[in-house]
C-alpha cells in the first residue's frame, strides 16, 4: 500500500469514529413529543390552556387598566385645563411683575446715580469740613496761645505795676533820703570848710575799668576781679550786669592788689548776682 492509501485509510477511520459519535448523542438527546404534549401534569396541553386562562385574565385587566387609565386622563385633562387657566394668569403676573421689576430696575438705577452723587458730594464736603475743622483747631491754639500770652502779660504788667508802685515808694523814700544826705553833705562841707579840709572829688572808680564776679558769699557780699591795681578803692561803688540785664550795685568794703570784696547795696538790687556776671564802674 501507497502512503497516499495510508493517509486516506486513516482519514476513512477518523470520520467513521466521529460520525458514530454524533449518532449516539442524537440518539441519547431523543424526546418522546406526544407524551411531552399529553402529559396531564404538565404536558403542553395542560401548558396552553394555563396560558389561556391567563391570557383571559389578562386581557380583562388590560381592559380594566384602560378604563382607569381613560377616566385617569379625563381627570387629568380636567387638571391640565385648570393648570393651563393657572399657568395663564401666572403668565399674566409674570408679565406685570416684569414690568414691574423694569421700572423698579430703573428706579434702582436712578437712585444709584443719585447715591453715587449725593457720595461724591459728601466726600467733597467731608473734605472741606476736615479743613474747615483743622483751620478751627489751629484757630483755637492760636486763640489760647494768645490768652496765654494775654495772662502772662496781664500777670507782668501787675507785676510791673506792683515794682512801679515799689520803686515809686522808694524814689519817694530815697528822694527824702536825698534831701537829707544833701542837707548833711552842706553841713559836712560847712564843717570841712570851715576847718580847712578839701575833700577830694576825684577819689571815684575810674570809668573804663571792668571785671567780673568772682564768687558770692553769705550776708551780700561779692568777690571781683577787680582790685588796688585797677584802681579800686573802699567806699567804690560798682553795678552788675548779665548781659544787658542789670542786676544791683555793690559798694566796695575790703581790697587787694588783684580782687575785692563789696557789699551789694539792697536798695540797687534787680536780680540775682551770680558767679560770672560782669562789673563796671557805676554811671553818673
Amino acid at each position: 500500500m501507497t502512503l497516499l492509501g495510508k493517509v486516506f485509510t486513516g482519514l476513512i477511520f477518523v470520520l467513521s469514529v466521529a460520525f458514530f459519535s454524533l449518532a449516539l448523542a442524537v440518539n441519547a438527546t431523543h424526546t418522546k413529543w406526544k407524551d411531552a404534549v399529553l402529559n396531564p401534569t404538565n404536558g403542553f396541553n395542560v401548558q396552553i390552556s394555563r396560558l389561556q386562562a391567563g391570557n383571559k385574565e389578562l386581557q380583562t385587566s388590560l381592559l380594566t387598566a384602560k378604563n382607569e387609565i381613560a377616566q385617569e386622563q379625563a381627570a387629568r385633562r380636567v387638571t391640565l385645563a385648570a393648570l393651563q387657566t393657572q399657568l395663564d394668569a401666572l403668565k399674566d403676573q409674570l408679565s406685570q411683575k416684569t414690568a414691574e421689576l423694569q421700572d423698579m430696575q430703573a428706579s434702582v438705577t436712578q437712585m444709584t446715580q443719585t447715591l453715587n452723587a449725593t457720595q461724591t458730594e459728601l466726600q467733597r464736603v467731608t473734605t472741606e469740613n476736615t479743613a474747615v475743622k483743622q483751620q478751627l483747631d489751629q484757630v483755637m491754639n492760636d486763640r489760647n496761645d494768645l490768652k496765654a500770652k494775654v495772662i502772662a502779660l496781664t500777670d507782668d504788667v501787675n507785676n510791673k505795676k506792683v515794682l512801679l508802685a515799689t520803686l515809686e515808694n522808694k524814689i519817694a523814700d530815697l528822694t527824702s533820703s536825698l534831701t537829707l544826705s544833701e542837707a548833711r553833705l552842706m553841713n559836712a562841707q560847712g564843717a570841712l570848710a570851715r576847718a580847712g579840709i578839701q575833700e577830694n572829688p576825684d577819689d571815684v572808680p575810674p570809668a573804663d575799668v571792668k571785671g567780673v564776679v568772682l564768687a558770692v558769699g553769705q550776708n551780700g557780699l561779692v568777690e571781683i576781679s577787680l582790685g588796688r591795681d585797677d584802681g579800686i578803692r573802699e567806699g567804690h561803688q560798682l553795678d552788675v550786669y548779665r548781659g544787658g540785664q542789670y542786676l544791683g550795685r555793690i559798694e566796695i568794703r575790703r581790697t587787694q592788689d588783684d580782687k575785692s570784696v563789696g557789699q551789694i547795696l539792697p536798695g540797687f538790687r534787680k536780680g540775682f548776682i551770680q558767679q560770672g556776671d560782669d562789673v563796671a564802674a557805676t554811671v553818673g
